[in-house]
């Protein structure tokens, strides 16, 4: 027994390493379950409406037709986005952009709502290939520019070009007009590369 005043001396203690616990999920194990449930709640990609594709795609193989494509060969696999290529066709906003729409459809180029009868113009220099009309695109014009690009313009009012036509950047080329089957105003514009469809919005400044 110890006396009183005085203290017991301290026993020597062994150093307790601190355990290493594994890493746990904080939620309760419930992280797992919710990644299953924001898989299963991603909706499921939207198939193309084949049937209505079928339908315009003469008219898709027709304007690629139309398009010269001349190459020296070889394939450019990288394409330079150059901003100052291209100007915008008509004063608008862009109601459809390129690719699969929410219906289903797939557009080669984007719609751009404006006034009727506003004033299209080429988006860049070129020779006119084509300017008439096309069954499901209406009135339309084709332009070929250098280093293999094309830009088409449908859904148009008036056309002011003919076939072989040298145009400048800006030049008006026709007015807009309403589509043939939902009477909008909305130019179907698109930009070709090797006569293949791309994003115009890639391009436009």
């Amino acid at each position: 027994m110890l006396k009183p005043g005085k203290e017991k001396p301290p026993m020597n203690k062994v150093p307790v390493k601190p355990e290493v616990l594994a890493p746990r999920d904080v939620s309760g194990g419930k992280k797992e379950e919710a990644s299953k449930s924001e898989v299963r709640d991603v909706p499921a990609k939207r198939k193309v409406d084949a049937p209505a594709l079928a339908a315009i795609e003469p008219t898709k193989q027709e304007i690629g037709k139309r398009i010269e494509h001349k190459t020296n060969g070889a394939e450019v696999d990288k394409i330079k986005f150059d901003k100052d290529r291209f100007i915008w066709p008509v004063k608008g906003k862009v109601r459809a952009k390129f690719g699969i729409q929410p219906n289903g459809m797939y557009y080669n180029g984007i719609k751009i709502a404006a006034r009727e009868s506003a004033p299209v113009v080429a988006s860049a220099s070129g020779i006119v290939i084509f300017s008439g009309s096309l069954k499901d695109y209406g009135e339309t014009i084709i332009i070929k520019h250098e280093d293999n690009y094309a830009t088409v313009y449908t859904n148009l009012n008036n056309r002011f070009v003919k076939a072989d036509d040298p145009v400048k950047k800006g030049n008006r080329i026709a007015i807009l007009g309403k589509s043939q089957k939902k009477g909008e105003v909305l130019l179907s514009f698109e930009i070709r590369y090797k006569n293949k469809a791309r994003n115009p919005l890639f391009f436009l400044p």
